[in-house]
């Protein structure tokens, strides 16, 4: 039985030199984006050789970036996300730091 999982898109990634980024598009099957204090893509893996499936758009699979006001239950519950180098890191632009009482 196949199932259907509904993930948060990556609709962009403009990190050069990841063999998932062809055409600034993300085709991993799914990231992971990093831990509580660091929201960068821990699925970036460094190669000058891209993966063949350029059809196949990634999604989010898992968010450890707690302190994210769109992550629920280790989820990313935003639309979409984009990723870029942001201060030599390759970082969901999407996070927003979750405001504390």
């Amino acid at each position: 039985m196949r199932m259907i999982v509904d993930m948060t898109a990556v609709a962009s990634c403009s990190v050069e030199g990841c063999a998932f980024n062809q055409e600034r598009k993300c085709h991993a099957k799914a990231i992971t984006i990093g831990n509580t204090t660091n929201p960068a893509c821990d699925t970036f893996h460094p190669s000058s050789r891209h993966i063949n499936n350029i059809r196949r758009v990634a999604g989010v699979g898992a968010c450890k970036t707690t302190d994210c006001v769109n992550n629920e239950d280790f989820e990313c519950k935003d639309r979409e996300i984009h990723v870029r180098i942001s201060g030599g890191h390759n970082v969901c632009m999407s996070y927003q730091r979750r405001m504390t009482q």
